[in-house]
């Protein structure tokens, strides 16, 4: 989360960790899983560079179930976290904290999702909702504490849930008894959600619109405002991503359509500050330092290369 250390899997089944600032491998674990599950790394498998932990979700054959699995990479640990029988109760995407400490999954059809206790762990669930149709991979964020999540409903809302406590036990009240996450507030603005990124401290969130509108949420004042950074589009615009930088009040997005770019927005005035073009390719490729400092960028001979972007002593 701030820029230091990245996680890369090479290999096949090789996890290192990689300190950034000077390129050198800090720790390796190898044959970190099966290899039938390793082709599931997609929509239900997220990682946590800071806590050392990969949330996995494999399928099981043809016969429609499937598995969720915590890998600890200190621990060497491999813990069974979720199971389905029917592809209707798959998770089918997922979110972690950074910190490693908790993740949440959304189920095709189902009325109820599950919420997870990374530290103990144990499972839990939320809501009483059932996904928009056509809206089966929700775009799904996460603060860096695990707190607070937010997620794009389907009808153009976005819902932000809130950790409420923590159980003592698994006989404690609640489902399973994991962690218990409520609504806390629903967004709307002038177009859908398009992407999300918590700030550094977890109380505000940044809601990037399809249009290029952006919402930028108080949590604790329940909230937002929207700002329009961008004149009326020609064509409609495609985003890839957009990054709350570390303790500045603003955003890099990532943009492919209807230019190849990255563009700094200031979130207080609602300006772009700057832009770097960006071949599409290249860009797709690249994950951005949450320091907003540089963006390391995947090849195919295996190096990662590193864009110098802001200066993050200022």
């Amino acid at each position: 989360p701030d820029g230091r250390e990245v996680m890369a899997r090479h290999d096949d089944a090789s996890i290192t960790i990689f300190d950034v600032a000077s390129g050198r491998a800090i720790k390796t674990w190898r044959d970190i899983c099966p290899p039938e599950w390793l082709e599931y790394l997609g929509e239900s498998c997220v990682f946590s560079c800071a806590g050392r932990r990969i949330f996995l979700g494999w399928e099981s054959g043809n016969t429609g179930a499937s598995e969720n699995v915590l890998i600890d990479l200190e621990k060497r640990e491999v813990t069974r976290l979720y199971e389905a029988e029917d592809g209707q109760d798959a998770i089918m995407c997922a979110a972690i904290s950074a910190d490693g400490g908790y993740a949440v999954g959304f189920v095709t059809y189902g009325e109820s999702h599950p919420a997870f206790d990374l530290g103990a762990p144990m499972a839990g669930e939320f809501g009483d909702l059932v996904l928009e149709p056509g809206t089966i991979w929700p775009e799904v964020v996460m603060s860096r504490d695990g707190r607070w999540f937010a997620f794009d409903q389907g009808a153009g809302d976005v819902y932000v849930m809130e950790r409420a406590g923590e159980p003592e036990s698994l006989d404690a009240p609640g489902p399973l008894g994991g962690p218990d996450y409520g609504e806390h507030m629903v967004v709307s603005g002038d177009d859908r959600p398009d992407q999300m990124d918590f700030d550094e401290t977890g109380e505000r969130l940044l809601v990037l619109e399809g249009d290029g509108g952006l919402i930028v949420v108080d949590l604790a004042a329940r909230d937002f405002r929207l700002l329009k950074p961008f004149p009326v589009f020609d064509e409609s615009p495609v985003f890839l991503g957009v990054t709350w930088i570390n303790g500045r009040d603003q955003a890099i997005l990532e943009m492919v359509r209807p230019e190849s770019k990255l563009i700094l927005v200031d979130l207080a005035e609602g300006a772009i500050v700057r832009e770097w073009p960006v071949g599409e390719a290249t860009l797709r490729r690249m994950k951005l330092a949450r320091t907003g400092g540089f963006g390391l960028v995947g090849g195919d001979d295996g190096a990662l290369r590193v864009l110098p972007l802001l200066d993050e002593a200022a």
